[in-house]
């Protein structure tokens, strides 16, 4: 079954090291949050292992990737054909994975995508190549926080214990150390022993999947750089939008401004919807649930040691 099988790991979208609900997860160095248009808020890492991959081992895949590709990408993994699925915002990257894997220059077939349109906070963002266009309208505060770089770019959770500066190869040596001491690797480490998996990935692995930025570039940043508008930016060479490219590149920020506003057009302003009680911890047995489950504990308050309740 291992041998037919596909792997995935992957994140849930922008950690949130500050604000209302902070957490332990970190961005770093990306810019922004959960629920911002930023890339720390939308760009994710994923791992995908597969035998049917073989060509494609301890690969570093850069190219350009939407979570709604993940259905009909499978689907096709699965040796269904996406066009069955119907009409459908993802697109089916399994052919153009395995014939890269080959060594054949196969067109990349995501492009585009829309990051998202939130009038509430009056930001809207759109993807094409790498080129990012933000759009700004009437800023909420929280809005105009997150153009400061200390709650954008500096502020974060370091790693455990006394890692050294990024980049180097003193971080790379703690990084490995940190990794081989969890129990996942030493189970791995004897899994993989006996095919000598472990020796073929990429000794530079690291260096290769390290998100370069330059913290001195800020034009982008501070409240007298912050208005209603757009900026650029070639998150190829800024990946940390840190150097807004705009008023040097008006052709582009016009292309991709009229599919922006496209979207807005068309959007639909969200849905409120307030807390329920009925998914709370203490009517179902200590864990956050659906309200809608049909098993529920009886509405009751149950010892649940390290939850709060959100009145």
């Amino acid at each position: 079954m291992l041998a037919n099988t596909v792997l995935v790991f992957t994140s849930d979208n922008g950690g949130g090291p500050w604000g209302h609900y902070a957490n332990t997860g970190s961005n770093w160095p990306l810019r922004g949050a959960k629920g911002k248009i930023w890339e720390g808020g939308v760009r994710v890492p994923a791992l995908v292992w597969s035998p049917l991959l073989r060509s494609l081992r301890g690969s570093l895949v850069t190219r350009m990737a939407h979570a709604v590709d993940w259905l009909p990408t499978l689907y096709s993994a699965a040796g269904g054909h996406a066009n069955d699925l119907g009409t459908l915002d993802g697109l089916d990257l399994w052919p153009w994975l395995r014939e890269a894997g080959r060594g054949k220059g196969a067109s990349w077939p995501r492009k585009e995508f829309l990051v998202n349109v939130d009038a509430d906070y009056g930001q809207s963002a759109y993807r094409e190549g790498d080129y990012k266009l933000v759009s700004i309208a009437e800023p909420s505060a929280e809005a105009m926080s997150d153009f400061y770089i200390d709650a954008s770019f500096n502020r974060r959770i370091p790693t455990p214990g006394n890692s050294p500066q990024c980049g180097t190869a003193a971080t790379v040596k703690y990084l490995n150390a940190l990794m081989m001491s969890s129990l996942t690797w030493k189970k791995l480490q004897r899994l993989y022993s006996y095919s000598g998996a472990l020796r073929r990935v990429h000794s530079r692995w690291r260096q290769r999947a390290l998100v370069h930025c330059n913290p001195w570039n800020l034009t982008a940043l501070g409240p007298e750089r912050l208005r209603d508008g757009y900026y650029l930016f070639d998150l190829a060479q800024d990946p940390c939008e840190l150097s807004d490219l705009s008023s040097r590149l008006q052709p582009v920020v016009a292309r991709i401004a009229r599919k922006l506003r496209a979207y807005e057009a068309a959007a639909q302003p969200p849905k409120r919807h307030m807390a329920d009680p009925r998914g709370m911890p203490e009517v179902n047995n200590c864990v956050w649930a659906r309200f809608q489950d049909v098993e529920q504990t009886a509405s009751r308050r149950c010892p649940c040691p390290g939850h709060t309740r959100f009145e």
